[in-house]
């Protein structure tokens, strides 16, 4: 029975009463020569390597010496000594106690299992469809369709990052302790600001960000953070993963939203920006057939539908002619109205 209260007592179990009698016990050669099985017991645990790795190098090497130091282990003349004169019962109790929390960490570091991070939660956007996301924090994301986006299981604690695969706009609530991250596959945004559209699509050959509040940064896998550039309200900044160079347009990025808006806007706009805002829109290129079709100035508010109606639309509005061959369209004078 008193060695059962003993155990109850070292595993810090006993009131008040109970521990009275217990140290009573203790200070017998009974409850000695208990603490002292107990000692040897337990050090021969602590000499295994196995477990003595389980504990941080500093904690376990200082408990170990503390006891040796403690007990006189190791040394024959000290142990008998010690076996000779008895231990008195505080001093052994102080020992025991420190290496069976120690134990008692071991035991529940090795048996105990983290808990893993939560999956992310993953939303798609199917075609012809978009989804907007209210995150926990108040932020929201409009997704375009043909995208989809992992929100991370842990967002928030203590950062807040996504990552997306497509086109989405996000109105971020800033938060200067807690920067909200987008990962793409080929680079990162971090918003610093409140209002922007990212595009990145699997495939695409560059990454696409238009800032309309607030400002945000941008770099490329092949870069750090330190080297990232940032972009300030009504900037669009275009992201080569060719050669990894940053293009910064300041005209109006008002069209890179048309997939929200539904429509696209031109406001004497040379027909070179135009057919830029439509190159990064659509992933075609452009070419003319004299430097005069470049200057030409558009002024043009239509429904954004296909490509091909965005040509013909701009075609008759600047009474000029288009040729388009597969990811390249040719500019050339004529009228709109001829057959090509």
């Amino acid at each position: 029975m008193k060695r059962d209260l003993a155990e109850k007592f070292l595993n810090n179990n006993c009131k008040g009463e109970e521990a009275e009698q217990v140290l009573k016990w203790l200070s017998t050669p009974e409850g000695q020569g208990y603490l002292e099985q107990k000692i040897e017991d337990d050090i021969s645990l602590l000499q295994d390597e196995r477990i003595r790795a389980l504990v941080p190098e500093a904690k376990s090497d200082q408990i170990w010496r503390e006891v040796k130091n403690s007990l006189g282990y190791g040394n024959r003349h000290q142990q008998a000594e010690r076996k000779k004169q008895g231990l008195h019962w505080r001093s052994v109790a102080s020992v025991v106690i420190v290496l069976i929390s120690a134990m008692f960490y071991v035991w529940s570091q090795s048996s105990s299992t983290p808990e893993p991070d939560p999956e992310p939660i993953h939303y798609v956007a199917g075609e012809n469809e978009q989804r907007v996301i209210t995150l926990g924090d108040g932020s929201e994301i409009r997704l375009n369709s043909n995208s989809e986006i992992w929100i991370s299981g842990t967002f928030g604690e203590p950062n807040r990052e996504v990552k997306l695969n497509g086109e989405a706009f996000f109105e971020v609530v800033h938060d200067e302790e807690k920067p909200f991250l987008i990962h793409t596959p080929n680079a990162s945004v971090k918003d610093l600001g409140t209002a922007f559209n990212v595009r990145a699509f699997p495939g695409d050959d560059n990454v696409q960000v238009a800032v309309t509040e607030g400002k945000v940064t941008l770099w490329s896998e092949q870069q750090t953070e330190e080297e990232a550039t940032e972009l300030n309200p009504g900037q669009f900044g275009y992201l080569s993963l060719t050669d990894h160079t940053i293009e910064i347009d300041e005209f109006k990025n008002n069209n890179y939203l048309s997939w929200m808006s539904g429509r696209m806007e031109f406001d004497d706009i040379p027909l070179r920006d135009v057919s830029k805002q439509l190159s990064r829109i659509y992933g075609v290129s452009f070419e003319y057939a004299n430097r005069q079709l470049k200057d030409l100035v558009l002024s043009a508010d239509f429904e954004r539908e296909s490509l091909e109606k965005a040509l013909e639309v701009i075609a008759l509005t600047l009474e000029i002619d288009y040729r388009r061959e597969g990811n390249v369209v040719h500019w050339k004078p004529g009228d709109p109205r001829s057959p090509v």
